[in-house]
């Protein structure tokens, strides 16, 4: 279970992130496109690399090799799956249900997201949960800030 929480908290953060920089795309053709295909090289190379790096973890840990083996791919899935989602709202752009509410769809999901892993560990470990969700949604807020504005800030360079 500890890396399907981790895989949900930084698969919502990195398809987050990278939906606030493609959003400054829009305006070039075919913005769909832009901002699916982003999202599926992350969730394969992302999920990919947190995989291995579990792996890794776990063995120099002295875990079982088999084991070791079990929670990467776990690890490496569940990441890959949990990313997939964000493709969803995105799938029913049209005249009405524009980019900017996909956008916000994924935003407010990830928020549910974070809020519910948040909560559920907490839970477990028998702390206060409200803090636990608000300071988890606000380390993820800036994390997604920062994204935003060094890019922003980048774009304008080049």
């Amino acid at each position: 279970m500890k890396g399907q929480h981790f895989s949900l908290i930084t698969s919502t953060i990195s398809i987050l992130s990278i939906l606030t920089t493609i959003y400054n795309l829009e305006g070039h053709s075919n913005v769909i496109k832009n901002i699916i295909s982003p999202i599926l090289t992350v969730a394969l190379a992302d999920s990919m690399a947190d995989g291995l790096g579990i792996y890794i973890y776990e063995t120099s840990a002295n875990q079982k090799h088999k084991e070791s083996i079990s929670l990467g791919l776990q690890t490496m899935l569940s990441k890959f799956m949990f990313s997939l989602i964000y493709i969803v709202p995105f799938m029913f752009v049209n005249k009405h249900y524009t980019i900017q509410y996909a956008i916000i769809t994924s935003f407010i999901l990830g928020t549910c997201i974070v809020a519910f892993v948040s909560d559920k560990i907490a839970k477990e470990r028998n702390e206060n949960r409200i803090k636990a969700i608000r300071n988890n949604i606000l380390f993820t807020a800036t994390i997604i800030l920062i994204t935003f504005y060094i890019t922003s800030a980048i774009s304008h360079l080049i």
